[in-house]
Order: structure tokens, then sequence, then C-alpha cells
């Protein structure tokens, strides 16, 4: 019973030491959602609960009500940062997410505050979004993400919060993106206001061929991409591509980075020096599209970012295509 007691008591005191630092965020009709003051000024919340990018105002734990700039936001990562004036001097303290382990005991905090609490159902390496953010680490969490909660911390039993929770990176998941991609990401939208990746503007899916360990056969070139001009036409194979850096961080990190790619074509094997281009949909100030105003486009053999209009079945509801990864 002394034991129960004191496991009581220490996750009390461990929401009253997080508790001043989390922040009510106004920015979408209806339900608010929770934002952490990570660093004097400076909130960061869920970017997919930031519906509007001006008059967004800030509930502090004292009852004040504070205006808030969007200093940036990345949906690959689904982080939002606010800039705010005179928020406090209470923050965030950090916790290291490299030592969490599966079974952890862990809270979830949301503004109130309220509170959920579980344990950390799995862990993963690095690994990417599916708008191409990279996350420094997989933490699937085995708890109930109440509504309003996005954007608030995750809390070990010490109390210090190991990284942000979100519930828009993947359907029927609950995942919490570590503080280590936290602090990088919020450090490049303060920087620039966006979160620069490259892209080669291939569509590349693996086949099998005679003495290649890893081939790939090119599904899709983009228009205008960077691989436009050296005619990667569908059915294309690349055989080898070498980069500067590592390619997964070459590719999906800087756009300035340079690659070589060689191919298979009619059985010749040219090789393609490229520069990664800052992808097209990335660009900062892009407002969210509307789901009921999308505009209906052509498929194209060369552009594989469209929206492709409905088609109305005969019998049944009318269902809506999904918005394209770079939405």
């Amino acid at each position: 019973m002394d034991t129960l007691l004191s496991l009581s008591n220490d996750l009390a005191g461990a929401v009253e030491r997080t508790a001043p630092a989390i922040v009510t965020v106004h920015a979408r009709r209806r339900l608010p959602s929770t934002g952490i003051h990570w660093r004097p000024g400076v909130i960061v919340t869920a970017d997919h609960t930031v519906r509007a990018e001006e008059d967004i105002t800030v509930t502090t734990p004292d009852g004040r009500a504070l205006p808030a700039v969007l200093a940036g936001r990345d949906p690959g990562t689904d982080l939002a940062v606010l800039t705010v004036k005179d928020a406090g001097s209470a923050t965030a303290a950090l916790g290291d997410d490299a030592a969490l382990k599966v079974g952890h005991l862990v809270l979830a905090l949301g503004y109130g505050p309220r509170v959920s609490w579980g344990v950390i159902g799995a862990l993963g390496p690095r690994w990417r979004s599916w708008r191409g953010g990279e996350i420094d680490q997989l933490v699937r969490l085995d708890l109930t993400l109440y509504p309003g909660f996005s954007g608030g911390p995750l809390v070990d039993a010490g109390g210090r919060v190991v990284g942000l929770n979100t519930s828009g990176l993947a359907r029927d998941a609950r995942l919490t993106v570590p503080a280590t991609t936290v602090t990088r990401v919020t450090d490049e939208l303060l920087r620039t206001g966006h979160v620069s990746r490259g892209y080669l503007g291939l569509g590349m899916q693996p086949v099998p061929l005679p003495a290649q360990p890893s081939p790939s056969v090119n599904m899709q070139a983009q228009l205008s991409a960077p691989t436009d001009s050296c005619r990667c036409r569908k059915g294309t194979r690349r055989t080898r591509m070498r980069a500067r850096r590592p390619a997964r961080e070459a590719v999906h990190r800087r756009p300035a980075a340079s690659a070589r790619i060689r191919i298979r074509r009619s059985g010749m094997h040219p090789a393609f020096p490229r520069s990664m281009r800052r992808s097209p949909c990335r660009a900062p100030g892009a407002g969210r599209p509307n789901r009921r105003q999308a505009p209906r486009a052509t498929p194209s053999r060369r552009n594989s970012c469209v929206r492709t209009a409905p088609r109305r079945a005969s019998h049944g509801p009318r269902r809506h295509p999904p918005l394209c990864p770079c939405a």
C-alpha cells in the first residue's frame, strides 16, 4: 500500500513540475490544442492543430491571453513554432529521450492541466513520416490522447519532458516526436521559417536484375525535376547512386547536395551528376489546402503530384480522394 501511495505522489509531483510550462493554443475553431513553453518566448505545438496563421492567441497557466506569431511550421514532423512576448519564465525541463525503454511509465499532459498515463508501447530507430519528415526515434505510446492533447508534452516519471505528443503523424497510432527532433526542427524554423528538404523527382521500386545487389526501376519522373534532363523514363533502371553525403541525408535534408546517378538503358550505363533542389511543395508561407476546394486535375504521366477527381459510384456514398503527401 505504501508503494502505491509513493508512486501516486511521484506522478502527481511530476505533473506539478511540468504544468507551469503548458499553455493553451487557440489556432483553430472550437477545440484548442496544447503547447509547450520550450524556451523563453518560444511555444511548440502540433502543426495539424494550427489551422490559422493570424490572430493566434495563447493562454498561460495563470489565465493570461497573449497574442502569438507563427514563426514557422513543418508538416513533415508535425511541428509548429509560435513566438510569444511576456510568456513567463517557466519553461519545460527537457529529459533524455535516448534513455527511454519499452515499458517505462509516462504521462501525456494537456492544457488545464489534464493527464493521461500509460507506458512506452514500442521503440524503433530513426524513421521518416509520410510527409518526408525525419524523426530521430520511433516512440509509440500505449495510452489515450484525449481531444486537445496533441502538442502536449510526454513526461517521464521524473517530471522531465522527453517529447511532444501528436496524433497527426500516423492513423490510429499515438506517437511522440522526441525532444531531440523537436529541438532540431525548432532551431531551423526560428532561423528560416521552414524546413528545406531536397528531392530528385524520381519514384523508384526495387526489381531483380542480374549481378545487381539492390537495383531499382524508375516508375515516374516529375516534370521540371532535377532528373528531368537525364531522360529517366518509365522503366529506366537505376543501378547506382552516389552522393557526397549519405544518400539518406543528402536527398531528404539538404537541397544543395549533389548526387551522381548511374542508370541502365538500352544496355548502356550512362552517369548523370545532379544536384538536389528544394521540394516545390515545401515553399514557406504556403497555406493549408482546403479539402472541399481542392482543384481537380487530370493525372499526368510525368507529374505525380496531382489530385485526381473523385468518381461518383452508381450507388453508395461519395468518396473524396485523399490529399497528396505534399499537401
